[in-house]
């Protein structure tokens, strides 16, 4: 890391004692020549002061290179004799199931007429007397004496009666119905001492007149109780309707019987089991419309899902009414669950306005939803989504118009839905990948040049996190400089074909094997290019038994299928122009009084214990451009023992490049490396190069 320095960098001895009596020397005659000057006469030109005047060592940049500044710590291995091996984990793979993929379900559209619509059973009765019936006829007295005398009197047979019309009022809880089905149960009741027959009993519309009911009781003993049932099917009933007995006879009573003029015929009827077409009513509470769906999962494949996390995902509901009443709507998925609780829904549309229809859209978010997918309540099926779908109208009091034409819609789908988490059969796929490219930074710090290594290891990695079993072929991986063209493909040949990649065991713990790439020559020569990149070619197959009857699988999104190349590179090698390069902030703040700088001597004292030489130059950079580039022509001094070798290097530099380097807000630190032998050197742990740049300013005189 490079920083600006405090303390000023110490030139050798000789140099700074000659720059002070020098210096010394300069400033004494300068003075003298000044004050000379004073004698001239006011009225000559003043002369012009010296371009340099003042000599100032000052501190620039301080950076050391180690290998700190070329491999990071987490690829570094120290030997036991403290050497180093560089090792490289760079994934070539990262697999990802299928089954992760984003998975929907067909729209499924319920589209029904009200299959019923029910009214509430309703019952009114009517009564008549014995003394009404033989009110002004011929038996009226004697009726009458009987009662009151309490002798018994056979009743003669009185023929040919009828009473009506008794209103039957059911205004209030409709106003008119015509009914898709229904009966009427008419009950007459003889509370007479004496028979009756040949009833003959019919209801009629008040306002049209027509008849709805018309039956007939042939007998009703004393004391009895008869009913007929009417079928009152596609009927259209008023809200005020008319009863008559048309005709009924009082049979003779089999002797003198005790006379009640308060004893009664009772005519019951009873509206049941209702279902209407139409009508404007008071509807009673009821469900309109109930849908159980089982829907197959889209585009699974041959995925085989029994259970499912969801990581996203909307369950989209659309209905469209035309009941003119409030319905409320309820979406239940029994086995979707988020913290115990199962997914349940509840929400209202209003009604419909007359003659028209309301469209209203819901969408719920799923995610975190575990659901169970093999159906249910029977739960025999895979990739299965059940839900279930339930619209009510509650009873509101008020009347309103539904008819069996009024209609709902309903338009439910699963979207989005991505798991997190699956389990059953996670299908069975091949894919082709590549070739493919894969950034490799282990050389990234490098620029150029080339390595001869003594010795490359490469192993590949292969690590499953998930219990799902796959067979990799890796048919190419080839190493690529793309900077100098250079590419070498790696012999793969003492690899198995396929690997075999067997499933973890649990989630926490994934399966995972290493082989040995056993091809020195090929590794020496594709590591030796300095590669950034990898290029592979391999095909991944998912469950190579294609055993879909295994529904023991199980995995998490977040575990993949990552196969690795690990290299270890012993750092012993033979080096020819290597280019590293290290970027550093740079500010001219500390720069006292730059802009009376004239010209002045740059220095790069360098204490080098790697046993590789280096050109260095320095690259200062404003945004993006280049403004200044320093070169030294020295070359600084490899180590032969690992012990420091001090170069000290010098460039002049003039006002123009000085101002250049002021614009600049950072430098790239260029070194360019090599080995000064033709044998391998072995790079240490504790190895490194100190750089410290300084610059010894001219100032021009007369400014501060």
């Amino acid at each position: 890391m490079c920083r600006l320095f405090n303390d000023i960098s110490n030139l050798h001895c000789h140099q700074i004692v000659c720059d002070v009596m020098r210096n010394a020397i300069r400033l004494t005659a300068y003075l003298c020549i000044l004050l000379l000057s004073f004698s001239f006469e006011s009225c000559r030109r003043e002369l012009e002061p010296p371009e340099v005047e003042n000599e100032i060592l000052t501190p620039i940049l301080h950076t050391k290179l180690n290998l700190a500044n070329i491999i990071p710590d987490s690829l570094r291995a120290e030997k036991s004799d403290g050497s180093i091996s560089l090792v490289y984990r760079n994934v070539i793979h990262e697999a990802k199931l299928n089954a992760f993929n984003e998975l929907n379900t067909r729209e499924f559209v319920q589209s029904a007429k009200l299959q019923k619509l029910k009214l509430s059973d309703r019952s009114v009765s009517n009564t008549i007397t014995l003394g009404q019936i033989t009110k002004g006829g011929p038996y009226e007295g004697l009726i009458i004496l009987a009662h009151n005398s309490g002798n018994p009197f056979q009743i003669p047979e009185i023929a040919n009666q009828s009473f009506g019309p008794e209103v039957l009022d059911g205004s209030s809880y409709f106003d008119e119905m015509t009914l898709d089905s229904g009966f009427m149960d008419i009950t007459i009741e003889n509370g007479f001492p004496t028979s009756i027959s040949d009833i003959n009993f019919e209801i009629r519309n008040q306002g049209a007149g027509n008849v709805v009911v018309d039956t007939t009781f042939d007998y009703v003993g004393p004391g009895e109780t008869e009913t007929r049932s009417v079928n009152i099917a596609g009927k259209s009933v008023e809200a005020f309707l008319e009863a008559f007995v048309t005709n009924f006879n009082v049979d003779q009573s089999a002797g003198p019987v005790v006379i009640d003029t308060s004893d009664a015929l009772i005519v019951t009827v009873v509206t049941r089991d209702l279902k209407v077409f139409s009508a404007k009513a008071i509807f009673p509470a009821q469900d309109i419309i109930a849908v159980n769906d089982v829907n197959a999962m889209e585009g699974v494949g041959t995925t085989r899902i029994t259970r499912a996390i969801a990581k996203s995902g909307f369950v989209n509901v659309e209905v469209e009414s035309t009941i003119e009443d409030t319905l409320y709507f309820e979406y239940f998925i029994p086995d979707g669950t988020l913290n115990g609780e199962s997914f349940v829904v509840e929400e209202t549309i209003n009604p419909a306005p007359s003659g028209g229809s309301i469209f209203k859209k819901f969408k719920f978010d799923v995610s975190g939803y575990e659901f169970g997918m093999t159906g249910f309540p029977v739960k025999d099926s895979v990739n299965i989504f059940y839900s279930e779908l339930v619209g009510r109208i509650d009873s509101t009091g008020r009347k309103v118009n539904i008819t069996l034409n009024d209609s709902i819609r309903v338009f439910v789908n699963l979207s989005g839905f991505v798991p997190e988490y699956i389990e059953g059969y996670a299908g069975d796929t091949t894919i082709d990948i590549g070739p493919e490219v894969i950034p490799l930074e282990l050389f990234k710090k490098i620029n150029g040049g080339s390595i001869e290594f003594s010795e490359v290891k490469m192993a590949l990695s292969v690590v499953n996190g998930n219990n799902v079993p796959f067979d990799v072929d890796i048919s190419t991986l080839r190493a690529s400089n793309t900077r100098s063209g250079e590419s070498v493909e790696i012999d793969l040949s003492s690899l198995p074909n396929p690997i075999s990649v067997l499933g973890a065991s649990d989630l926490e713990t994934p399966w995972e094997k290493t082989w040995e790439i056993d091809s020195k020559t090929s590794l020496n020569a594709a590591i030796g290019i300095l590669p950034n990149q990898f290029e592979a070619a391999l095909s991944v197959k998912t469950n190579p038994l294609q055993d879909l009857n295994d529904l023991t699988q199980f995995a998490v999104d977040s575990n993949q299928l990552v196969a690795y190349a690990d290299i270890e590179i012993p750092l012993d090698f033979i080096a020819k122009e290597l280019i590293l390069q290290d970027t550093v902030e740079f500010s001219g703040k500390n720069i006292r009084y730059p802009e009376e700088i004239g010209s002045g001597v740059m220095y790069l004292i360098a204490n080098n214990s790697l046993p590789l030489e280096a050109s260095v130059r320095i690259e200062f950079i404003s945004g993006n451009s280049r403004v200044q580039t320093l070169r030294f022509d020295r070359r600084i001094s490899a180590s032969g023992t690992g012990k420091d070798v001090e170069s000290v290097l010098a460039l002049t530099f003039n006002k123009t490049t000085f101002d250049n380097i002021l614009s600049a807000d950072h430098a790239v630190m260029i070194a360019e490396v090599s080995t000064e032998g033709a044998e391998a050197v072995k790079i240490y742990s504790d190895m490194g190069i100190d750089l410290k740049l300084s610059s010894r300013f001219n100032y021009t005189y007369g400014k501060k």
